[in-house]
């Protein structure tokens, strides 16, 4: 049978996180691949804005908060599964759609059973392990342990008819789970390579934060999050900020939290660090021309990092920690400088063989970039997708007739 529709299910709305990021400019780069195969593309989603988020105001804020961590939320989370579901179902067949695909974020599992009422297949894509693996970190709330199974990555790729995976960690999980051999396959994010490149220039953004020109600058782009540790990335600036003449730029929102990690340090180091605040996304490209070393402090050991893409495409020397999924995009010595995850030491000794060699940061920003043109392009990462779904509707077509 001839692939004919495509409908594309996410439910990204804030504008803010790199989740959008991922699905806007993947919804560009599907959409002309699709055109030039002759397949019809459509999105459905909410609005996206920009959201803010915000701590609780007031007693009553605060008292809501407090009483959905105490199983409320996970009330919620199987009633807005069972409305969405019967609206999704009513879309889909106003769409008829030859398959569907969709970005799973631990509890969007809705859109899976009202393709399952219609037969109609799914390819999911996964970007993250089991939503168990949220209790303590950001997600502070009680779970009931039935809704985790069934909300489980396992469990939603017995709904689907295929799977794409950011790293090979969370693909190798799925095929654990997987006797029916549905196609799963792995595909790393990406970036736009027109819009991050070495060619904009930097000086005029360290003119407006007053860095001078001559100082090495070293920088990180994106959330504060638990995972990221940016207390490593002060407690390191810290030690190297007496042997070099070293800036420190941090584009992200002001966190209470990261202030409170500024705040105690020596005057002449707070002096040479810039937090920027939230910056609008278009802007970032500046932010990150302004850089000479790129960092990743840490992050979950299954996640494909967006802005680890962005600062290859702009040619900067990366330095990130030695998981896998890193690996996978990115070689010791040659697009990057990797460490010991959790390794204080090893992190310094990576920027400070950076901080002293600009030849060698000139080189691995090169290849990183070049790197990023052959493999890891939106248009590439669309390519694997469709790859995927042609995959997965072969699949179904040859199991149903065996009544799957």
């Amino acid at each position: 049978m001839t692939l004919r529709r495509i409908v594309y299910v996410h439910y990204q709305r804030n504008l803010t996180e790199g989740s959008s990021v991922h699905v806007r400019a993947f919804s560009e780069a599907f959409s002309r691949l699709c055109q030039t195969k002759g397949v019809d593309f459509q999105v459905i989603g909410p609005p996206l804005g920009v959201h803010l988020p915000l701590p609780p105001a007031g007693w009553w804020a605060r008292c809501k908060e407090a009483v959905a961590r105490w199983y409320l939320r996970e009330f919620k989370v199987i009633i807005t599964q069972a409305r969405r579901a019967w609206r999704e179902r009513e879309v889909l067949k106003r769409l008829a759609p030859d398959i569907v695909l969709t970005r799973y974020d631990a509890e969007t599992q809705s859109i899976h059973w009202a393709c399952r009422s219609l037969r109609i297949p799914v390819v999911t894509e996964f970007n993250g392990r089991d939503r168990i693996e949220l209790a303590g970190t950001y997600a502070d709330f009680r779970q009931f342990a039935w809704l985790n199974r069934l909300l489980s990555n396992c469990s939603t790729l017995k709904l689907s008819s295929g799977a794409m995976a950011v790293s090979r960690i969370i693909a190798d999980d799925l095929r654990r789970c997987n006797p029916d051999g549905k196609p799963v396959a792995v595909n790393p994010n990406g970036v736009d390579a027109k819009r991050f490149h070495p060619r904009i220039p930097g000086d005029p953004r360290r003119r407006s934060l007053g860095i001078p020109q001559d100082a090495v600058v070293i920088g990180y782009a994106g959330s504060f999050i638990l995972w990221h540790d940016p207390g490593r990335l002060m407690r390191t600036f810290t030690h190297l900020a007496g042997d070099h003449p070293i800036h420190l730029l941090l584009v992200g929102r002001r966190l209470p939290e990261v202030e409170a990690l500024i705040e105690p340090l020596p005057p002449e180091v707070q002096r040479r660090i810039h937090l920027t605040g939230f910056v609008p996304y278009d802007e970032v490209p500046a932010y990150l021309a302004a850089m000479d070393i790129a960092v990743l402090p840490n992050t979950q050991p299954y996640c494909s990092p967006l802005k680890l893409f962005e600062y290859m495409a702009m040619g900067k020397a990366c330095v990130a920690p030695d998981l896998p999924p890193i690996r996978e995009v990115m070689t010791h010595g040659k697009e990057g400088w990797l460490f010991a995850p959790e390794d204080d030491e090893a992190f310094q000794q990576a920027l400070q063989v950076l901080c002293g060699d600009a030849a060698l940061r000139r080189r691995l920003g090169t290849q990183a970039r070049e790197r990023v043109e052959r493999e890891f392009t939106w248009d590439h990462n669309a390519m694997r997708a469709f790859r995927v779904i042609e995959e997965a509707w072969d699949w179904y077509h040859r199991l149903r007739p065996a009544g799957g």
